[in-house]
């Protein structure tokens, strides 16, 4: 159970609080996996491969989310890949294009005051959460408490 004290309220910047008090969150459905290719390595071809979220890619490797029917889908083509399975993906509702960062910010920020390990999926116009099937709970009422004190904050303003 989140408690109230977790979430510091210090992080709520005057500009997001509408954002905030706004702020709508929906679960993807499914379970999504992240597969770690190492750097070089053949990306797997399929219609499912190409609709890949990414998360990153760095010197030695690409990581990448899919959902877990699709990975079953193109895995005979990645044998060099790490996976691991269990994920689950929370879309936000839209952020105002100029507060992408400090949103992005501040939800993490005070999703790690929880104790929940959250990461952030940004794409233009787009902000995800990737968090272990597990966390789900978690992390849907942390969110939700960050919603109630954002139009807490809102009302009074």
């Amino acid at each position: 159970m989140i408690e109230r004290r977790m979430l510091r309220e210090r992080r709520f910047p005057p500009a997001l609080i509408p954002i905030l008090a706004g702020l709508k969150v929906n679960p993807r459905p499914g379970s999504y996996c992240v597969v770690k290719l190492p750097s070089g390595a053949a990306i797997p071809e399929g219609e499912d491969w190409n609709r890949r979220l990414s998360l990153g890619a760095g010197e030695d490797s690409e990581s990448f989310i899919l959902p877990e029917s699709q990975w079953a889908e193109v895995e005979k083509g990645a044998n060099d890949a790490d996976v691991e399975r269990g994920f689950r993906v929370l879309s936000m509702s839209p952020v105002p294009e100029g507060h992408e960062g400090n949103f992005m910010a501040v939800v993490t920020g005070m999703l790690a005051d929880a104790l929940v390990n959250a990461r952030p999926i940004w794409s233009p116009g787009r902000f995800d959460l990737i968090v272990k099937s597990t966390e789900l709970k978690a992390a849907r009422e942390a969110v939700d408490l960050i919603v109630h004190r954002a139009k807490g904050r809102h009302r009074s303003s």
